[in-house]
C-alpha cells in the first residue's frame, strides 16, 4: 500500500545574516504585530495609521516591514521607574480580590443615585 502523505520541502535559510532567505516573507500583517505586541486588533491599527509603528499601506492593505518594525521596537525608551511601580500596582490589585475600596478605584466610589 502507497501513502499519499509526502513530507514538505524544507524552506530555505538565509546565508546573510539580516537577509531574509529567498522565500521568507518581509513584512508582517497588523494582525501578527498586534500578537507580537499583545495588542487588540483595533489599537494596532490605529497605532499604524497614527504612524506610531513603522508601516506602509499597499493598496487597502497595510503591512509593517520587519525590519523596520525591529529597529522601532529596539529603539523604544525603556519605561520609567515610576511607570513601572505605576503597573506593579495596578497587576495587584486587579491580582488582589481582598483589595480595600481605598486600594481599588471603583470600589470606592459612590453607589449610583435612584432615578425617576
Amino acid at each position: 500500500m502507497t501513502s499519499n502523505v509526502h513530507p514538505l520541502p524544507t524552506r530555505p535559510t538565509s546565508t546573510h545574516p539580516g537577509q531574509p532567505a529567498e522565500h521568507e516573507r518581509a513584512v508582517y500583517t497588523v494582525a501578527e504585530v498586534a500578537h507580537l505586541l499583545t495588542l487588540s486588533l483595533g489599537a494596532t491599527y490605529a497605532m499604524v495609521r497614527s504612524g506610531d509603528i513603522p508601516a506602509r499601506k499597499i493598496g487597502a492593505r497595510w503591512v509593517i516591514p520587519k525590519h523596520r518594525f525591529h529597529t522601532w521596537l529596539d529603539e523604544l525608551p525603556d519605561a520609567t521607574d515610576e511607570e513601572i511601580r505605576a503597573t506593579e500596582r495596578v497587576l495587584i490589585i486587579e491580582d488582589n480580590d481582598q483589595a480595600t475600596p481605598s486600594q481599588h478605584p471603583s470600589r470606592n466610589m459612590p453607589p449610583p443615585r435612584p432615578t425617576g
